[in-house]
């Protein structure tokens, strides 16, 4: 990798404007809100409410083309007893309830659409004249609404790019038994999924005694405290490691029930053998 300091605000950005995009008003991009909105910056909200069900039958027909019939089988079973190895009860942001969202939702300006790209959208999103679009669970974006901020687009991924890219990707990495490699990536949007410059990527350690579902809720707030040190830095100044990723490694599905299965129970195999990390 290419790594060289990037400090894009040397004064910082006192009065930056910031917008974060999502789907389904997803806790994750309300934490980055409510920090934003502790830090006295200005914030908006880009949220798509779901997919059109014609846009659901795309996806489903591409992925059995890409990856077959029996995925996509998989792909269902695991919508329907996912919650059997991550049960509800163990939520990363535990903060960020209804209410709070409700909260904030009627304090900062709020656009719903069911696509992120349609007119009114993008749009919304050169009305607030953003300095930064920050990406927090929302689908592939377009260059079209990726490159209306004044500096860009970031992104949290919950993989260690570039050798995991796309969707659910610690259980990918579990599944495989790389647990080297649970950890999470904040980089720069760009053209390849999950594949822009990198400002911050850190290894997420297992803990023995903590179940498949805690350990998946701590890996997501992790990945999401991170963001909002990066964001801190931006603010503040602060020099950036900037990492040109190498074009490596692979981009992963979403998990059908299989994969959920084979982490589950090789995560369980490996905590009962690993000794607590040194304190």
């Amino acid at each position: 990798m290419n790594v060289q300091g990037v400090n894009v605000h040397p004064e910082g950005l006192p009065s930056g404007r910031f917008v974060v995009v999502t789907t389904g008003n997803l806790p994750e991009a309300w934490f980055l809100v409510s920090h934003l909105l502790e830090r006295g910056r200005e914030v908006a909200v880009l949220n798509a409410y779901g997919r059109p069900l014609r846009n659901q039958v795309t996806v489903l027909r591409r992925l059995r083309r890409d990856h077959g019939l029996g995925y996509v089988v998989g792909l269902l079973a695991a919508r329907i007893f996912r919650s059997r190895y991550q049960a509800p009860e163990h939520v990363p942001f535990p903060e960020i309830d209804a209410e709070t969202i409700a909260r904030m939702h009627a304090t900062v300006p709020v656009h719903e659409t069911d696509d992120l790209h349609d007119r009114r959208a993008l749009a919304f999103l050169r009305s607030m004249e953003p300095d930064y679009i920050l990406v927090a669970g929302a689908p592939v974006l377009r260059r079209e609404l990726y490159t209306i901020p004044r500096f860009g687009a970031l992104n949290r991924h919950p993989g260690i790019s570039p050798l995991y890219r796309g969707s659910d990707c610690p259980i990918w990495t579990l599944a495989a038994g790389d647990f080297d490699h649970v950890g999470y990536t904040i980089h720069r949007v760009s053209s390849r999924v999950d594949g822009g410059e990198v400002l911050l990527q850190r290894r997420v350690q297992l803990v023995p005694g903590e179940d498949f579902g805690q350990a998946m809720a701590r890996i997501t707030r992790a990945g999401s405290e991170g963001f909002a040190e990066v964001i801190d830095a931006i603010i503040d100044g602060h020099v950036l490691p900037g990492i040109e990723q190498e074009k490596i490694g692979q981009h992963y599905p979403p998990a059908p029930l299989g994969v959920i299965r084979r982490a589950h129970d090789r995560y369980l195999d490996a905590v009962k053998h690993r000794r607590p990390a040194a304190t």
